[in-house]
């Protein structure tokens, strides 16, 4: 597998040069159009825009792409942008400009401001020189915020193929390699002597299968039918009214963060499930009153239903 170094100076040249391939893979990660809004792509000239969208009220949102690695040029370049925008596209009320780096927050040698200052002071510069700019809101999406889209697009493997050439972690890629590792055994490989061990199931939940599914909702249901059992009226008298009820509430915050299935880009947040989880079970041992003794000989009826709701109630709150 290539090493993947997805470095915007290394992006591919389309149509002649890297800065088309830039703007296209810009226009390939934009977000979803609104409700009711239009979106068009621009050609050349295009306005001061690679592309917008139209709500029903006439105003646009904008997006250009700038592919420059130096800091002077690139506000340069936004500035002359922006007095298109404003010339051209009078409706245009946001202005997002996407660069291919991060811009520094710390002060160069022989610069008296970061590159980031700098650039938030060429915004506040642009509102009070230039007619029809303080009606724009400027935004930026940078090198970060186009790689965080990348990873989370669900086109990632075809997008990183055509603008960087390289392959990805793909199930053609393990099967390739599979083979090859096979085939380097030669004898040595025997595929009844396979041992499932913890590592396999951590590749499965990479991959998404199918497998880690039906063990996922298997879980998953166990908990929603412990959840379902508890009844909290069933278990008054018990001192643990109040358990129950705080324990009902969480459980279903744990179903709702927890679907039945979920699609890429959008993951389960780890952290968050582990925390409620947490929870939930510290609230399932506070719940859980003390066990009955067995040594009593004579039990009174009261007791006898008492101890029966208990154990009753250990049950429900045992996963099955």
């Amino acid at each position: 597998m290539t090493t993947l170094n997805l470095d915007f100076r290394n992006i591919r040249q389309w149509r002649g040069s890297q800065h088309q391939a830039f703007e296209e893979l810009c226009y390939q990660l934009r977000d979803p159009t609104p409700e009711g809004a239009e979106l068009v792509k621009t050609g050349n000239p295009d306005g001061g825009l690679e592309w917008y969208v139209t709500f029903r009220n006439g105003s646009q949102w904008g997006w250009q792409a700038k592919f420059s690695f130096d800091v002077d040029n690139l506000l340069n370049g936004m500035e002359k942008s922006l007095r298109t925008v404003v010339e051209k596209r009078p409706d245009c009320r946001r202005l997002t400009f996407c660069i291919p780096f991060d811009l520094p927050d710390a002060v160069e040698a022989g610069k008296r401001k970061s590159a980031r200052q700098r650039f938030e002071d060429r915004k506040q510069s642009w509102r009070n020189r230039i007619w029809g700019a303080d009606r724009v809101r400027i935004e930026l999406w940078s090198e970060g915020d186009l790689l965080q889209r990348l990873v989370r697009h669900p086109g990632q493997r075809g997008i990183i193929r055509f603008f960087w050439g390289k392959e990805v972690f793909s199930p053609e890629w393990c099967a390739q390699r599979m083979a090859i590792v096979r085939d380097m055994a030669g004898r040595r490989y025997r595929p009844d002597l396979h041992v499932d061990v913890p590592v396999s199931f951590a590749l499965e939940g990479l991959a998404l299968s199918e497998n880690y599914w039906r063990r996922f909702r298997g879980t998953r249901d166990a908990v929603i039918e412990t959840a379902d059992r508890v009844q909290v009226t069933r278990y008054k008298g018990l001192g643990v009214t109040k358990e129950l009820r705080y324990l009902k509430k969480k459980l279903a915050e744990w179903r709702h963060a927890t679907p039945d299935k979920t699609k890429l880009p959008k993951r389960l947040e780890k952290a968050a499930l582990l925390a409620l989880t947490r929870e939930c079970m510290k609230i399932i041992r506070d719940a859980r009153p003390p066990t009955p003794r067995r040594g009593q000989r004579k039990r009174t009826e009261t007791q006898r239903i008492a101890e029966e709701r208990i154990l009753s109630l250990s049950h429900d709150l045992t996963p099955s």
